[in-house]
């Protein structure tokens, strides 16, 4: 395996890991939820860093 294919597939588990964190998170306490809370459910790390 390609260590770009290995980053793609990372990035992929990544973002369904935040879909479903996100879904879950909105049902239970609606629309106005920190986005770190969502990040925290999937279990993730924050980062306020943005691209170079």
């Amino acid at each position: 395996m390609s260590s770009s294919l290995g980053m793609v597939r990372d990035q992929v588990r990544n973002r369904q890991r935040l879909v479903e964190a996100a879904v879950a998170v909105f049902r239970e306490r609606g629309p106005d939820v920190a986005l770190d809370e969502v990040a925290r459910r999937a279990g993730m790390a924050t980062s306020t860093s943005g691209p170079p």
